[in-house]
Formats: C-alpha cells, sequence, structure tokens
C-alpha cells in the first residue's frame, strides 16, 4: 500500500513539475519565455524600474500591446508599447515618453509580448545578488529544508524505542 502511494505522489509531483516547466521555463535553458528586469522610467506608471516581467512570443502582435524588442543600438531590450506598424517594421513608444523610438523592429527582432508582469520580484532578485543579503538567505533555506529529514529520522527512531 505504500509504495503504490509513494509513486501516485511522484507521478503528480512530475506532471505539476513538467506543466510548470512547460509554462515558465526561461528561453536561455530550453523554455519560450524570456524574463526581464526594467530599469528606466519610460513605462510608468504601468511598469516601474526593477519590476520582473516575463515575455512571451507570439505568432503576431498588434498596436496597443507592450512587447520588447533588441535594439542595435543599445544592445539591450527595450520594453515598449506597439504604436503602429507599416510595411512589416513595428513602431514603439514608452507610456512615459514624448516621442517614437528611433528604431523599428520586424517581427523577427521582437523578443516577444509582456506576458506577465511579477512586479517588485526583480527588485527582491536583485538584492539575492548581494552577498550580504544572498548568503544568509541560502543559509536559512539550506538548514530549512535539511531540517525535516533529520527531525522525522528521529521520530520513527523514537517511536520504535531506539532512542530517548
Amino acid at each position: 500500500m505504500r509504495p503504490m502511494r509513494s509513486m501516485s505522489i511522484f507521478a503528480v509531483v512530475v506532471v505539476v513539475f513538467g506543466f510548470g516547466w512547460w509554462q515558465l521555463a526561461p528561453r536561455e535553458i530550453g523554455g519560450r519565455d524570456s524574463y526581464f528586469i526594467l530599469s528606466g522610467t519610460s513605462m510608468l506608471p504601468a511598469l516601474q524600474t526593477g519590476d520582473l516581467v516575463v515575455l512571451r512570443p507570439a505568432s503576431s502582435y498588434r498596436v496597443g500591446e507592450v512587447a520588447a524588442y533588441l535594439t542595435p543600438q543599445l544592445k539591450a531590450p527595450i520594453l515598449h508599447q506597439i504604436v503602429g506598424v507599416n510595411a512589416g517594421r513595428y513602431a514603439f513608444k514608452g507610456e512615459n515618453n514624448a516621442f517614437v523610438d528611433p528604431s523599428h523592429p520586424s517581427q523577427k527582432e521582437i523578443i516577444g509580448r509582456l506576458w506577465l508582469n511579477l512586479g517588485p520580484m526583480g527588485r527582491i532578485l536583485l538584492g539575492l545578488k548581494k552577498p550580504a543579503l544572498g548568503a544568509p538567505l541560502l543559509g536559512f533555506a539550506a538548514s530549512f529544508a535539511l531540517w525535516p529529514k533529520y527531525r522525522s529520522r528521529r521520530r520513527r527512531l523514537r517511536r520504535y524505542g531506539y532512542e530517548t
């Protein structure tokens, strides 16, 4: 009875992990999504510096959608709103900008449309890169992960009279 229960729990974990991977895996490791931590003020008030956004590629893009493209001048992704399409080239503009972007990328140059805004998670992730914050959190996570295993072993030993 117990091995069957373990197998069913394992199967559920594999299915849930597989679905999560299929939905959220970064492009750099085989997924379809791109993750970016925003910088700048061009998309205020909707998007702020430090917001973590998830971009998903699409088969087509429409005026009004927020999407990211790579600009050859900055060699960095730009996340702005599509304000026009002309001869297969897209015009972008930041919501907080008074001008249209000088680059007019083609659909191949667009990374993806805004799919999910995780808000200040980007600031949190950037904070974890600092050793003063990241190291203690990593130590806490490691001890938290190991503690239940030790505790459950002690309970089993105590239950069967091997430890007092």
